[in-house]
């Protein structure tokens, strides 16, 4: 089986929330090069006891901008794309672009 650390190979992550986010910051500690990341949310002061991506000074901020900076803060070499709405059908995924 190949390592998904490949620079082509790429995962989309749909939703940021408590898994989603913690699913985030593992995949580029483990050296994934490609993330996309779709979530229409904002970050709220609730999230923050089960989504440790965020922070405080994210509150109000777009899950989708907040976790790719926190993300980069990390792993400057991670290519993202944003994806701030909702994919909810198999063709919205398909559509969906990795960087």
């Amino acid at each position: 089986m190949r390592s998904p650390t490949s620079k082509r190979e790429g995962v989309l992550l749909i939703g940021l929330g408590g898994l989603g986010a913690a699913a985030a910051a593992t995949l580029a500690a483990g050296g994934i090069s490609r993330l996309g990341l779709a979530d229409p949310d904002e970050v709220d002061l609730s999230n923050l006891q089960r989504q440790t991506l965020y922070r405080t000074e994210d509150v109000g901020k777009s899950k989708v901008d907040a976790a790719r900076y926190r993300l980069l803060k990390r792993h400057p070499r991670l290519k993202t794309a944003l994806i701030p709405r909702s994919l909810r059908t198999p063709e919205e995924i398909a559509g969906a672009a990795l960087p």
